[in-house]
């Protein structure tokens, strides 16, 4: 490992494997594991990478120091901070998918703790599937990235949006749908605002009529 290059294929898997295990030893409260795997790990791969945080980082290896970050900060009840990473790992995430809603429950625990309770609130709209529609699709075309989450699969869709005030906009989407309600072309669909970012737009499903 030590003649690899930096930023060699195989470090980023291996540091990437290594980040997820010590959030899984962080979470038993096996605090020997977890210093062992610094020790052993994270020190080396993190040194060969440069800044932890860099921009250019591979996107798997980007969301798992992301990941280890928030949680990191959590255990520390340092909350401001467990938000500015959540929001950056939540830009990063597939809208509606598991992993982005379980990072929504973490960002609404900060927004209560640092009393932000509006933001809260929006965040507890988005896990529980009741974020307020802003606008509504029809979509123009979809095409399947071949990619599935949990059997869900991801696709693109180029959309004809009508927001709530009649503004009329094209905008492509890559977002998680059901399998059991993929939308066809001439469809009509839902969106709501990312409450993490306001800019985006998450695919809501389906619109009956």
């Amino acid at each position: 490992m030590h003649s690899l290059p930096d930023r060699d294929d195989t470090l980023t898997v291996e540091l990437t494997t290594a980040l997820m295990k010590a959030v899984y030893y962080q979470q038993l409260n096996d605090a020997t594991a977890h210093e062992y795997i610094h020790t052993s790990y994270l020190h080396f791969y993190l040194e060969k990478y440069g800044r932890p945080d860099d921009v250019d980082l591979p996107e798997p290896l980007a969301k798992a120091l992301l990941y280890y970050k928030v949680q990191y900060y959590r255990s520390k009840l340092a909350f401001v901070d467990v938000l500015t990473h959540a929001t950056r790992l939540s830009e990063l995430s597939f809208s509606g998918s598991e992993f982005w809603l379980s990072v929504q429950n973490i960002k609404m625990e900060a927004y209560i703790q640092v009393r932000q309770y509006e933001e809260a609130k929006q965040a507890q709209l988005a896990t529980s599937g009741s974020l307020p529609l802003t606008a509504t699709a029809t979509v123009i075309t979809i095409t399947d990235t071949g990619k599935l989450i949990n059997f869900d699969p991801i696709v693109v869709l180029v959309l004809e949006v009508t927001e709530t005030n009649g503004t009329p906009y094209q905008r492509t989407l890559e977002t998680l749908v059901s399998k059991m309600q993929i939308p066809r072309v001439g469809d009509r669909v839902g969106l709501g605002q990312n409450p993490a970012n306001p800019s985006e737009l998450i695919y809501m499903g389906l619109l009956s009529g």
